[in-house]
């Protein structure tokens, strides 16, 4: 059996996600959500209470830290030989979908300190709908799609496939809390 330390940017992609989304919801705050007003930062329905009160410990994320490297783990033990091909699909699903969401945190946080130490370049109010945000979540995944679709056919590798895999799980995500948005929009009417 070898170790594979590669797995362990999992838990540090996700622990940052985490954190990232809070700072991220707290610089907000400071002077970017003067000019846009939203009913929620976090995108993942499951997860918007815990960080719109800005939630340091949360066991839920605990548990879905734990299970994710769990099997990422168990992958990394058993998906050996003629399955290792397995391995680094997974792999790059995990590591793509994690460091994909942190840079979008990293460019909403510049953008957020921007507006802060530049006040004078926004001027006025601008509702967003959350149903808004979650299409344009949605529509920010063709940004990675293109270049991993490229990348995939002119360099095949299982760990690129992942991150195919990746986008269009992310961007599925999306269309499911689109729709769970919607029928909470339409059982609030």
């Amino acid at each position: 059996m070898i170790f594979r330390p590669e797995i362990l940017l999992l838990p540090i992609l996700m622990i940052a996600d985490y954190y990232l989304t809070i700072l991220g919801a707290i610089l907000r705050e400071k002077k970017y959500g003067e000019y846009f007003p939203i009913e929620t930062y976090e995108m993942n329905p499951t997860y918007q209470d815990d960080i719109d009160s800005k939630r340091l410990f949360n066991p839920r994320f605990i548990g879905q830290l734990i299970l994710n490297f769990g099997l990422l783990f168990l992958a990394s033990l058993f998906l050996t030989d003629a399955l290792e091909f397995l391995y680094w699909i997974i792999l790059g699903f995990y590591l793509t979908l994690f460091a994909y969401i942190n840079g979008l945190h990293m460019s909403n946080i510049l953008s957020f300190l921007f507006v802060k130490s530049n006040p004078n370049v926004m001027k006025s109010e601008i509702r967003i709908s959350h149903r808004y945000n979650l299409y344009s979540s949605l529509f920010t995944n063709s940004v990675l799609l293109l270049p991993v679709i490229f990348i995939l056919l002119f360099s095949y590798s299982h760990f690129i496939l992942g991150s195919l895999i990746a986008v269009l799980y992310n961007a599925f995500l999306c269309l499911m809390w689109i729709a769970k948005n919607r029928k909470s929009s339409k059982s609030e009417t």
